[in-house]
């Protein structure tokens, strides 16, 4: 990417500016984010997002006078309406269920012009985990999205980002990776800034968390915002999921049909009918392909997670086999 030049634009925000930062974002995230890693035990297993994203359910807490209700959205786009009013939205999800993996569904739709965000002239996607407790964000914008913006230039991004308003949406993920001392020094950078409203107020800002986390956003702001809770897998889901996965991911037999044997196994099984866990539908998608659909899945849980497991580990090179090795015998000790 061509490094921005601060030099040769005017003091105000243009739109050039805007479109060359948009266009950087988008080049961005169709070579990383619109990737999805399958298996994290097999490095070089690379599949199109859309090729195995599967609707994640999402629910809104509506607040009432005695106690709030939950209200199903037929799609995230509804969270970012252009009429909505509220600029902070929280999206709890316990782990496995694809909070990160909804992030990068949103940038990716986004960036392939895909989704009903065309009001949206910029979309950050930020992974609080790889953010210091001091960084501010537009610095953690240049340092994860943006390198070649230039000594400088992050104040004119910064005030790209405040003059655009609710056209632009922050992303923060996995709030339950962030540094703790985050929230014991309200002094430190803009990030706690964005995140109780007392910087960026007019964007739009969604944070994801595990609910075990979600405490501390109440102690650091007493501003209001949307509460999203992300479910599982519905059975249909489950379904989906499963044919989507072996219509293309390939194996030494055909792969429909094995992925249709799955689907029979799975309605026919009590224990794996009612795993909502994306994370595990998956492990057990690639757990049947690596079997040719011919070990029966165990019945019980901890079952189960020993032969996958064990088959995991049957498939790793030796490097990470030596590896895994050595940290199984230091635990031991």
């Amino acid at each position: 990417m061509k490094p921005y030049d601060i030099d040769s634009f005017s003091s105000e925000c243009t739109d050039d500016f805007v479109k060359r930062i948009a266009s950087d974002l988008r080049t961005q995230y169709q070579n990383t984010l619109c990737k999805k890693q399958l298996f994290p035990w097999e490095p070089g297993c690379f599949v199109e997002l859309d090729d195995i994203y599967i609707h994640l359910t999402i629910d809104i807490q509506i607040p009432k006078p005695c106690k709030p209700i939950k209200q199903k959205l037929s799609s995230y786009d509804e969270i970012f309406k252009p009429k909505e009013q509220t600029m902070r939205y929280v999206l709890e999800g316990r782990p496995g269920l694809g909070k990160t993996t909804l992030c990068a569904k949103i940038a990716h739709d986004w960036s392939t012009g895909k989704s009903a965000l065309g009001h949206i002239k910029l979309l950050f996607v930020l992974q609080l985990g790889q953010i210091n407790h001091d960084t501010n964000i537009e610095d953690a914008i240049k340092n994860q999205l943006l390198r070649s913006l230039e000594v400088g230039g992050t104040q004119k991004l910064r005030k790209a980002i405040q003059t655009l308003g609710s056209s632009v949406i922050i992303i923060l993920d996995s709030l339950d990776e962030a540094d703790p001392v985050l929230f014991e020094h309200k002094e430190y950078g803009s990030l706690l800034g964005a995140i109780n409203y007392s910087e960026f107020t007019t964007n739009r800002i969604l944070v994801t968390t595990r609910p075990w986390r979600l405490s501390d956003i109440t102690q650091i702001t007493s501003c209001s915002y949307t509460r999203l809770e992300l479910q599982g897998f519905s059975r249909a889901d489950i379904v989906a999921y499963v044919n989507k996965f072996f219509s293309h991911v390939p194996t030494d037999v055909s792969s429909i049909a094995l992925g249709q044997r799955l689907v029979q196994y799975i309605q026919a099984n009590k224990l794996l009918v009612d795993a909502s866990v994306p994370i595990l539908i998956l492990q057990i998608c690639w757990y049947w392909q690596k079997s040719g659909g011919k070990e029966d899945i165990p019945q019980r849980w901890s079952h189960l997670y020993d032969n996958i497991f064990n088959m995991m580990y049957d498939n790793l090179s030796s490097d990470l086999k030596r590896r895994v090795s050595k940290v199984m015998i230091a635990l031991l000790m």
